[in-house]
């Protein structure tokens, strides 16, 4: 783990309201090289940054890909999403959620296979393990 402790007090006197205490630098900020608001590039931006070799977040990037996932609705089964369906308005939700998560699966898989033929050919044959591994950056982001 990691984090940060703060003391009520520091060594240099009581703490004010609104002041900074510490400010992380542009550099250290992991953001969607297009459209940081964006879901999708965010995704993006975390899978190249673990598929780069020598990428500087990648110890960042690896902690936050051994993290379960599984509970997230995009790794669902769709009897595990039927449940849901007393709750119209939670069904709903999670079918929609599923149904734009599958669109921008889609697309990241095309952007793979045009910008990171390597990875492309990396996953040859195993397409579903590329899918399971755009999925993991979305439910990530999301």
């Amino acid at each position: 783990g990691g984090g940060v402790a703060l003391r009520r007090k520091c060594q240099c006197g009581q703490v004010k309201e609104g002041q900074e205490l510490f400010s992380i630098p542009k550099a250290a900020w992991l953001v969607a090289d297009q459209d940081p608001c964006s879901v999708e590039a965010l995704a993006w931006k975390l899978l190249r940054e673990l598929w780069e070799e020598d990428s500087s977040f990648a110890p960042f990037v690896n902690h936050l890909h051994r993290q379960d996932l599984s509970s997230h609705p995009i790794f669902w089964e769709e009897d595990e999403v039927a449940w849901l369906r007393p709750s119209l308005e939670g069904f709903e939700s999670v079918v929609q959620l599923r149904a734009r998560s599958e669109e921008r699966v889609a697309r990241l898989l095309a952007r793979v296979a045009a910008e990171v033929p390597a990875v492309s050919q990396r996953f040859e044959g195993n397409e579903e393990a590329l899918v399971r591994e755009l999925r993991w950056a979305l439910a990530t982001v999301e």
